[in-house]
């Protein structure tokens, strides 16, 4: 378990996403807050305040509330998807998986 998924953490959320992007390196390339990228940001944000991981089934949660508990549109989310690192990255999890 990393320090930004301890229940009492006393991380900032910058200090929680350096610790993030550390262990996920290749997310922090695409965490630019402009455009489809700014997208990135905010999900990586989200892991960070929910002491979440990127394992698929974490991934999965934090889509989940994405989807139903944020202001973003189906149409953003769609373009999100269909962003060739989100399907690169997507492949790496499966992998991971053995599916």
């Amino acid at each position: 378990m990393q320090k930004y998924q301890e229940q009492n953490s006393e991380l900032t959320l910058q200090q929680g996403l350096d610790e993030f992007y550390l262990i996920n390196p290749h997310f922090k390339k695409l965490s630019e807050p402009d455009g489809i990228k700014g997208l990135f940001f905010q999900h990586d944000i989200t892991h960070v305040v929910f002491g979440l991981g990127s394992k698929l089934e974490e991934e999965h949660l934090l889509d989940s509330w994405a989807l139903w508990g944020c202001k973003i549109k189906w149409k953003t989310m769609y373009e999100y998807m269909k962003h060739p690192a989100i399907k690169e990255i997507s492949k790496e999890i499966y992998k991971d998986l053995g599916t």
